[in-house]
């Protein structure tokens, strides 16, 4: 059954769950690295012990569950813009939990990113394609992803902290893109 509102309904979710999930990972991060207890192990064996840390891959469990049901309701092209807005959600989300505000610039660009999926969604009016191309269009989409995220890890293992980071980010989203066509073609192969 093809739906796009049931789609966004469930791609919102997902990216709702998503910022949920972010955030209490990240706080127990930041706990972990701080705390003088943690100091003899790895700040990443001592995130692993912590029930909130567990909580937070639960939420990227279900937040990935909903985005695979979104993905039996709509097309890759609705449901991926949609779940960028978890970058709008975790932003207010994190500056709460962590007692600040949220500046007018931040506000401002999470306004631009909406109205950017809004705009791609609406008025893009994108429509279902080619639900199980051939196989050397998987090859060939793969190979040349692999090469590039490959060139942008060397690059990023040679720059400081913050491009380092913006980088690696990027590597990360290209997976998630990846994961995402992988994910519908299953989903179509299903319904």
């Amino acid at each position: 059954m093809h739906s796009n509102l049931l789609a966004v309904v469930f791609a919102l979710l997902s990216a709702l769950t998503v910022a949920w999930g972010t955030i209490l990972r990240h706080q127990v991060a930041e706990q972990t690295s701080g705390d003088p207890d943690t100091s003899y192990r790895l700040p990443v064996l001592a995130a692993i012990t912590r029930r909130r840390w567990w909580a937070g891959v639960a939420c990227a469990l279900a937040a990935y569950g909903f985005q695979v049901i979104a993905l039996g309701f709509g097309t890759l092209l609705v449901v991926q813009p949609v779940l960028v807005l978890s970058l709008m959600f975790t932003l207010p989300l994190a500056a709460r939990f962590d007692g600040r505000h949220v500046s007018r610039q931040e506000m401002a660009w999470a306004g631009i990113l909406t109205a950017a999926v809004g705009v791609l969604v609406v008025w893009g009016r994108p429509l279902p394609g080619t639900t199980t191309p051939p196989l050397n269009r998987w090859i060939i989409a793969l190979a040349i992803g692999a090469a590039v995220m490959i060139a942008l890890a060397w690059f990023a293992s040679r720059q400081r902290l913050r491009r380092r980071a913006l980088l690696l980010g990027t590597i990360t989203g290209a997976i998630m893109g990846y994961l995402a066509v992988l994910a519908k073609t299953v989903v179509d192969q299903f319904t």
